[in-house]
């Protein structure tokens, strides 16, 4: 694990950096306090913390390989056009550690601009998407465990039931996503040994440039490129049973960290009760679910949790360096607190920061063809 956690000063403000992602502390601690929306910050900075501190704490739980893309990742992606601007994208997010696809999840934060509200694509066991790639592998899926399939399955977590995104809406991020994923998988050899003989790409040396090349690169619509992005050949759920369900109009942000956050601790296991068409008792797992943590109030109070652990981060800079501290601030995260008062009428801020942080990127990627 690779964490990176500095305190600075910007413009005067206290920031809290970790792993790339610097959030001013008085502006996070006031959304957090007065029932704001959560804009693309907070949510990246508080995914990316539960990822690299929680996977794997909890006992028998699985210390599974995770991605979380940034909050920018599909406002970008929507605006891609050809094949050369998925590869620009490709490049952008390149340094995550593990090839994307061989990851037990992947996790992508989605934000609609005409309702601000954010929910989220889980897609799990990419990988598993060779199996049907390679003829000689079953294409029967008869089992109703998502760790025992044989296909890749993708969840869409939206905390207000799919009142504001439709299915048509999410099938259309889907499809974009699965043509992103599978420009990776053309582009990456890791992923070579996953494919059968006959299906492995003919490479090429390029004496110029001294690498090898992929001669299908060009070949968008090929056989493995059908499979790949084939609907049919994922297990879709668009509206997950047993899924938490905000209900006031602007805690979507605290529901999708805490969605990837118990998606962290407990591993894709998690998604079976809201696949699952059969009794609670036929499921193994039900004991990771605490019920009480999935109440109103728990979600409500997470606004109070996250503020202790910005407090905690700021006051202890060496939080990183010692076990006692790093442990106790998971603790913090981890804590079930009491209710608070939450009866004040929300503040109904826009998210301001998106805009800025989009033109940012796109102006650092030189990316002007996205105002085309």
């Amino acid at each position: 694990m690779s964490v990176i956690s500095t305190n600075s000063y910007l413009l005067g403000q206290k920031t809290i950096n970790f792993n790339g992602i610097s959030l001013g502390l008085d502006k996070a601690k006031k959304q957090l306090m007065n029932n704001s929306y959560l804009d693309d910050l907070i949510l990246d900075f508080f995914m990316e913390f539960a990822k690299e501190l929680c996977v794997g704490i909890k006992e028998n739980c699985s210390k599974g390989k995770y991605c979380v893309f940034s909050s920018l990742f599909y406002t970008i992606l929507s605006m891609c056009g050809d094949y050369q601007d998925y590869l620009r994208l490709r490049k952008w997010v390149k340094r995550v550690s593990t090839p994307l696809l061989l990851n037990d999840a992947i996790v992508i934060p989605m934000h609609c601009n005409q309702t601000s509200h954010w929910w989220l694509i889980v897609i799990c066991h990419p990988r598993k998407i060779f199996n049907l790639m390679n003829s000689s592998s079953p294409r029967n899926n008869s089992t109703t465990k998502i760790e025992n399939s044989n296909r890749g399955w993708i969840i869409c977590m939206d905390s207000l039931g799919g009142k504001n995104i439709g299915q048509n809406e999410k099938k259309k991020a889907i499809i974009n996503i699965l043509k992103f994923l599978d420009i990776e998988r053309q582009n990456n050899d890791s992923y070579f040994n996953l494919l059968e003989a006959g299906n492995i790409p003919t490479m090429v040396y390029d004496s110029v440039n001294t690498k090898a090349h992929n001669t299908n690169t060009s070949a968008t619509h090929d056989k493995l490129s059908e499979t790949f992005r084939s609907l049919s050949n994922w297990e879709i759920i668009y509206n997950p049973r047993n899924l938490p369900f905000q209900e006031n109009n602007f805690d979507c942000g605290i529901y999708i960290i805490e969605y990837a956050h118990l998606l962290f601790h407990y591993g894709t296991t998690i998604f079976n009760s809201m696949i699952n068409t059969s009794s609670s008792s036929d499921i193994s797992y039900t004991t990771h679910l605490d019920q009480n943590k999935f109440s109103r109030n728990w979600f409500q109070n997470r606004r109070t949790v996250y503020t202790k652990v910005l407090e905690f981060m700021s006051n202890n800079e060496s939080w990183n360096e010692d076990n006692f501290l790093r442990n106790k601030l998971v603790e913090i995260f981890d804590d079930s607190i009491k209710a608070s008062n939450h009866n004040e009428k929300p503040s109904q801020e826009n998210i301001s920061s998106l805009q800025s942080r989009r033109r940012f990127v796109m102006s650092s990627l030189n990316k002007s063809y996205f105002n085309k």
